[in-house]
């Protein structure tokens, strides 16, 4: 298995970045329709209910990372800006990831690769497997093909 470049991955990730701010620009609207915010509320009232609208809409943008990369990657092996350099992800064995390994790796494995400085992504170009922190840590490899 050829391992994918990092300027590629980089790439895809900024991608998969920007189709997932669309998607989650679109249910951010959504949710603020549907939250009906009356502006006649007191000031208290209407901190409770934007609190809440806030944390469902928190909620449901790592529910929609979580599903972006769990359904893309267990059942493609790809995602949107993956596809475009022909690379995938799979497991160390050349098996395809699971959707809840898939899942987890998008959402808590890149937060954790991010977390100090971003070290965890750029661990992959120091690393003889060129795995950042969320592959060593859910035992997957970027691939091309």
């Amino acid at each position: 298995m050829r391992k994918a470049g990092l300027i590629a991955r980089l790439i895809a990730f900024i991608i998969d970045g920007f189709t997932l701010s669309i998607i989650s620009s679109i249910i951010s609207f959504i949710v603020i329709l549907l939250a009906d915010i009356d502006l006649s509320l007191s000031n208290d009232h209407l901190s409770v209910v934007s609190s809440t609208a806030t944390g469902v809409l928190a909620i449901t943008l790592v529910l929609l990372e979580f599903f972006y990369f769990g359904i893309l990657w267990s059942f493609y092996g790809t995602t949107v800006g993956m596809s475009i350099f022909n690379i995938k992800i799979t497991r160390k064995d050349g098996t395809p990831v699971g959707f809840l390994r898939a899942g987890l790796r998008g959402t808590f494995g890149y937060w954790i690769s991010g977390l100090i400085l971003g070290i965890g992504y750029i661990w992959a170009a120091f690393d003889s497997e060129r795995q950042a922190w969320h592959d060593k840590i859910f035992d997957t490899l970027v691939v091309v093909g």
